[in-house]
């Protein structure tokens, strides 16, 4: 059964493995008027605090890389109809560069990442 509000699709999978070229496809084969999209990379944490070094020695495929709350607080706000600005995220200094362009939600949210599934309060938003 759908849930209230725009349909989000969640698309998950290892590095590499494709979940980017499958959103750009799904968004230019449906009508982009329809699709937004959102990933789950402008989420990282902000890392800042950490001397650049130790920046660059993190493990950035795990859940804890990954600011859980406010990417599900957007994904709930897209659900509810409501627009997001998602962090922009810096991978070279691993730290955020203040807010990225704004998610409109639409008929259809794609919202693609290593751990878009991965949280359960995430993955029920889903249909």
């Amino acid at each position: 059964m759908a849930l209230p509000g725009p349909f989000l699709v969640g698309i998950a999978g290892g590095s590499g493995s494709g979940k980017t070229a499958l959103a750009e496809a799904l968004c230019h084969g449906l009508r982009p008027a329809l699709v937004a999209r959102l990933a789950q990379d402008a989420y990282y944490r902000d890392r800042r605090e950490l001397p650049p070094a130790a920046r660059d020695g993190l493990d950035f495929d795990t859940p804890e890389a990954i600011d859980r709350d406010l990417f599900v607080e957007h994904v709930h706000a897209l659900r509810s109809g409501q627009p997001v600005r998602p962090p922009r995220y810096c991978f070279v200094t691993h730290r955020r560069l203040g807010q990225g362009e704004p998610v409109e939600p639409a008929d259809i949210v794609l919202v693609e990442g290593l751990f878009s599934l991965w949280d359960p309060r995430a993955r029920d938003l889903f249909d």
